[in-house]
């Protein structure tokens, strides 16, 4: 469990967010949604009476929270940093609690410097199964890493597919040119020799007889003797 959703039940007078700042160096994330979230971080101040104010905030816990585990850190104001406090698990009995803590605030020092409250961050990362050893956190770089190198393989095979599809549509572009342009010399290029000799040939015949038939019809005068 490594992603978290505050709730808060009444006025920590802003004491919380240390408790939070201390969970996320510890390697937790904050989460915008329940739905988001692996657990719920459940604030509860102690204004009335211990009993009845853990009570009326986990009267509706599960409409707060749904089905996700809970955590409540349980909040007792006082300017006491050695301030002894009953402990506060005792009267809780809801089967989505899944640890309780309790720390120390007060109105002008926020969340006190005290053993108690670090001792109640170091638990609620400890049940978040947090912080990390070298180990797990070296196996999920690592987990990373590979995933990483796996699309990196996919994305190079896929662009050497595209580029190979490039050069065999350049080949045929090459290809359909060099057509193009055996046409355009069809085109450009005489008849064929042997039909222009055969009408060369034909011309001249006709020139022929005609200078025959002209020769013909040419009659010489007689001369007078």
């Amino acid at each position: 469990m490594e992603k978290f959703y505050k709730v808060i039940s009444g006025n920590t007078l802003d004491s919380h967010q240390k408790f939070v700042q201390q969970l996320i160096k510890g390697g937790a994330t904050e989460v915008d949604s329940p739905d988001k979230s692996d657990v719920i971080i459940f604030f509860c101040p102690i204004i009335s009476r211990l009993g009845t104010d853990i009570t009326a905030a986990l009267s509706n816990i599960s409409e707060l929270c749904g089905c996700k585990p809970v955590i409540l850190v349980v909040m007792h104001h006082t300017f006491n940093p050695e301030l002894t406090v009953a402990d506060s698990s005792r009267l809780v009995n809801s089967s989505s609690v899944q640890l309780v803590v309790d720390c120390l605030f007060y109105e002008t020092k926020g969340l006190l410097d005290c053993p108690r409250n670090e001792n109640a961050v170091t638990e609620v990362l400890k049940q978040m199964d947090l912080p990390k050893s070298s180990s797990q956190i070296f196996s999920t770089l690592w987990q990373k890493y590979v995933s990483g190198c796996t699309q990196c393989k996919q994305k190079d095979g896929q662009l050497r597919k595209k580029n190979q599809q490039l050069k065999e549509m350049k080949a045929e572009i090459e290809k359909l040119k060099q057509e193009l342009e055996e046409l355009r010399k069809l085109k450009d290029k005489p008849e064929h020799p042997e039909k222009l000799q055969r009408e060369e040939k034909a011309n001249m015949e006709e020139q022929r007889e005609g200078i025959e038939a002209l020769k013909e019809s040419n009659i010489q005068p007689e001369h007078q003797g």
